[in-house]
């Protein structure tokens, strides 16, 4: 998906205008007609007036919603955005510009976020009717205040989810470790840095994920051998140490045998919690 800053309007492009009720609508249509048709949809209460003009789309979306928390008027834009997807894809509309007519300019990114975001289609494995894949594939957003700083975000943004998605649809089959670590390196020379994919030799350390006893053999020593055991594997690998996982703090049993084989902390988590109000 191609996001993009555009400084001016093409009249005969496809496009969707953000407004509120109160926005000016006559720089965008001079027809009186289709005028008075959009703004007795707005003021009448619809959301959307669409005009087919044949060769292109001038669809109004009305964000009319000043009154709630901001946080929550971006969500209904990138909701807005989803809503009128459909609407594109079914008039084939390949590039679309999307102007700020009258509202804030997040609700303006976020609609675009929306917007972008619905369109992601996982199809690498898909045989059969081309007709599925949709047409959308540019997006320009037309805002004065728009810096170029806040076009790059988005488009970043909305490039990782793309990434991400993919290697969550992949089958397992497909994306084990060694699979990962290319894909990672793909992204790495694809947004310009290096990456180092450390391979068997490399790795220095393992990790004891579980370890558990039944409760009559507690004390018994068998926890030692077990360790011991663990040890002559590990170093027989090659591998030069070891972490015995995630332990509580108040966990005294388990803390002091650690220690008494010769562990030692090296890393804490800690989890904060406050309340919301």
């Amino acid at each position: 998906m191609k996001i993009n800053k555009t400084k001016t309007r093409d009249s005969k492009g496809n496009q969707i205008i953000l407004v509120k009720k109160d926005s000016k609508l006559d720089g965008f249509i001079t027809d009186p007609a289709e005028l008075a048709y959009v703004n007795e949809r707005l003021v009448g209460g619809k959301n959307v007036a669409l005009l087919n003009r044949l060769d292109h789309v001038l669809i109004f979306r009305n964000l009319d919603k000043t009154e709630i928390l901001l946080s929550t008027r971006l969500e209904n834009a990138r909701k807005a955005g989803f809503e009128l997807h459909p609407i594109l894809i079914d008039h084939d509309v390949e590039s679309i510009t999307v102007i700020n007519g009258g509202v804030d300019q997040e609700e303006c990114v976020a609609f675009a976020e929306g917007l972008a975001l619905t369109n992601y289609q996982f199809l690498k494995y898909l045989s059969g009717d081309p007709s599925r894949k949709h047409s959308l594939n540019e997006i320009s957003l037309h805002d004065e205040g728009l810096s170029t700083d806040h076009v790059k975000k988005l488009e970043n943004l909305v490039n990782a989810v793309y990434q991400t998605r993919d290697l969550v649809n992949e089958p397992l089959s497909f994306l084990n470790a060694l699979q990962l670590s290319a894909e990672i390196e793909k992204m790495g020379l694809d947004a310009g840095f290096s990456t180092e994919v450390f391979n068997k030799k490399k790795i220095e350390s393992v990790r004891a994920v579980v370890f558990g006893i039944l409760k009559e053999y507690w004390h018994s020593g068998i926890s030692y051998l077990l360790y011991s055991e663990f040890e002559k594997c590990v170093k027989a690998k090659g591998y030069k140490w070891g972490e015995t996982s995630w332990q509580l703090e108040d966990n005294d049993a388990i803390n002091k045998f650690v220690m008494s084989i010769g562990g030692e902390v090296y890393k804490k988590f800690r989890i904060y919690e406050r309340g919301v109000t």
